[in-house]
């Protein structure tokens, strides 16, 4: 008896990321959760194809008053990601987005040129993320120390846990620590990344593994 073959799921591209670091607590919606992100920046996000998502670097609260924010491409070609503190979000996202999905470096925010492995850990939105997002969060912090962020929903709770590598905007669904943690070491060697269980988030229809779901709304 033979297997069927994987479905193939149409993901909608996402052009970029905003992480805004927020210690916490964690709400149901990103969204809801940043009390005084502008509806300007809401929508530029919206108009550009940038998600939204909260982070935390793991077992590392920011100081209050100096939390950062992070603009990461995923939509192909040149991979940047850069950081500008929190509080100029509203001023320069805009123009900082529009660059980096056009491959080229702002000139507003300054260059990240190591990665991050962002990890849900969102228990309120899903209990199955908390438990076993904070599992593999643990085991990627052993081996990537500070490039370890907790993060907000990303999609694909029931596949937990979810793993997402920027500035790449490779997911990986259902990872286990174990899984994760070779995926880091590899990276870390200066491989190429493990072949990603969900699919390239760049990419429209790149998504083509058993189970692999829809990314949800923030």
């Amino acid at each position: 008896m033979t297997s069927s073959p994987p479905a193939r799921v149409e993901v909608p591209p996402i052009r970029g990321w905003l992480l805004i670091e927020h210690p916490g607590p964690w709400g149901f919606s990103a969204g809801a959760d940043i009390p005084g992100l502008s509806a300007d920046v809401r929508a530029a996000a919206a108009a550009l194809g940038f998600r939204i998502n909260l982070i935390r670097q793991y077992q590392r609260p920011p100081r209050p008053g100096r939390e950062r924010c992070f603009v990461s491409s995923a939509a192909g070609g040149p991979q940047l990601l850069e950081q500008l503190p929190a509080v100029r979000v509203a001023d320069r996202f805009a123009a900082v987005a529009e660059a980096v999905a056009a491959g080229r470096s702002s000139g507003l925010a300054t260059p990240v040129a190591e990665p991050m492995y962002l990890v849900c850990t969102n228990e309120v939105r899903s209990p199955v993320c908390g438990g076993q997002g904070r599992a593999v969060a643990r085991a990627v912090a052993a081996v990537a120390g500070r490039h370890t962020w907790e993060t907000t929903h990303v999609g694909g709770c029931r596949f937990a846990a979810n793993l997402v590598c920027l500035p790449s905007g490779v997911f990986h669904r259902g990872i286990s620590p174990a899984a994760a943690v070779a995926l880091v070491e590899a990276a870390v060697r200066g491989r190429s990344a493990l072949a990603p269980p969900a699919g390239d988030c760049r990419r429209p229809g790149s998504c083509a593994q058993p189970g692999a779901e829809l990314p949800e709304p923030a």
